[in-house]
């Protein structure tokens, strides 16, 4: 089964390494919708986990955070999904039993 998180960053590049590398085992997609990192993010991301989309944000959509967007890329996604913040973690073994 396809497992995909969302999350929102904004200049996480301290947070980012553990909360990639704790959640990459567990599902097998990641949407990360950033929000004007100025900072190391990006490139964590793809550091850690380079087959992860990041969608960058424009200042419009930040401004509105764009509810139909987040729910309309949610709802175009198979199988089972998760939204966190970088500083929440999901802590199961196992999302396929």
């Amino acid at each position: 089964m396809k497992t995909t998180l969302f999350a929102h960053i904004l200049n996480e590049e301290i947070l980012l390494p553990s909360w990639l590398n704790h959640h990459k085992k567990l599902f097998s997609h990641g949407v990360i919708m950033d929000c004007g990192s100025t900072d190391k993010s990006i490139q964590i991301i793809n550091d850690i986990c380079p087959t992860w989309e990041i969608i960058q944000l424009t200042n419009d959509e930040i401004k509105s955070m764009d509810i139909q967007k987040i729910e309309d890329m949610e709802s175009k996604t198979d199988g089972w999904k998760c939204a966190l913040n970088v500083s929440e973690y999901l802590i199961i073994d196992d999302l396929n039993r």
